[in-house]
């Protein structure tokens, strides 16, 4: 149902408004069980929308303190990665990032982690240098992680997969600088040696002017979990405009103040979901004990 964005209560709205049905159906809710609702374009050629209704399993399973978790979802419309560009982007608008023009329907996950979130802030909105990023560990340099298949339909829900939260050197196990970069690829390439590059291209006056280095024709496409998922560029040196074409969300490492402790670092459980070229990250909420000030 379209409604206008306002507190007016739904049987107060204009009847035209209480007409124009978005989807009509029937779900049985449990008691004490956990869901999460969709409305989603189902046919990306037929404009047909509809809701998915996915019964979450986080609240019957055990998850370790010390690991983080997380599970992806590709929703994407049935048609979208088949159509042609100009479907999906308006004209002479550049595709400035790895994820707009989708993905395939089958596509392997590998995560690298990396230490260091010190930054400068870069020359555009909502954008960074990173000054001290490192991989984290041999261990999880683009390691495959697990297979995404797009199923927009059926409501299952993925399994989790994790990574530690401590890399072995943090002694007091308190604050971590950890952050995360998940790659996407089509089955049958090679991680580490494909054609397609992570990067985008700027100039001095327009962030995205070159868009991507390559096209992927939906064969690769990348995530920057990292702060507040700003977007990455390489420097503030006019001599090298490139930018990280990756699609940034909040950091799966959550650093507050709590206790005495400020950062304090804590794992997360999370689910990742790609639709029709965006990137979305739902976090489930914990408690942490309020900050102690000293």
């Amino acid at each position: 149902m379209y409604r206008p964005k306002s507190d007016v209560p739904f049987f107060q709205l204009d009847p035209q408004y209480r007409r124009q049905v978005f989807s009509d159906t029937t779900f049985q809710l449990d008691e004490g069980e956990v869901y999460t609702l969709h409305a989603l374009q189902k046919n990306f050629t037929s404009k047909a929308s509809g809701l998915l209704l996915r019964q979450e399993t986080f609240h019957k399973q055990s998850f370790s303190d010390d690991r983080v978790y997380v599970n992806f979802y590709n929703y994407s419309a049935e048609g979208f990665y088949q159509a042609p560009e100009s479907q999906k982007i308006a004209p002479a608008v550049v595709v400035e990032g790895l994820f707009q023009l989708c993905i395939r329907d089958t596509m392997g996950i590998y995560l690298s982690l990396y230490r260091g979130q010190a930054h400068q802030d870069g020359d555009y909105a909502n954008s960074i240098v990173l000054t001290n990023d490192s991989i984290a560990s041999p261990a999880f340099d683009k390691t495959y992680l697990t297979t995404l298949r797009h199923d927009s339909f059926s409501g299952s829900v993925m399994p989790y997969v994790s990574f530690p939260l401590w890399m072995g050197d943090e002694t007091d196990h308190i604050y971590t600088d950890l952050w995360e970069r998940f790659y996407f690829l089509a089955p049958g390439l090679d991680i580490h040696h494909h054609a397609y590059s992570e990067y985008g291209l700027s100039d001095g006056s327009n962030e995205y002017t070159g868009g991507l280095i390559t096209k992927t024709q939906g064969n690769f496409a990348v995530i920057n979990s990292l702060l507040q998922g700003q977007r990455i560029f390489v420097s503030n040196d006019y001599s090298d405009r490139r930018y990280h074409a990756g699609a940034g969300i909040y950091n799966l490492v959550i650093n507050t103040h709590s206790g005495v402790d400020n950062h304090r670092s804590f794992a997360t459980v999370n689910s990742i979901e790609v639709i029709n070229g965006q990137v979305y990250l739902t976090t489930i909420q914990r408690r942490y004990a309020p900050p102690i000030y000293q």
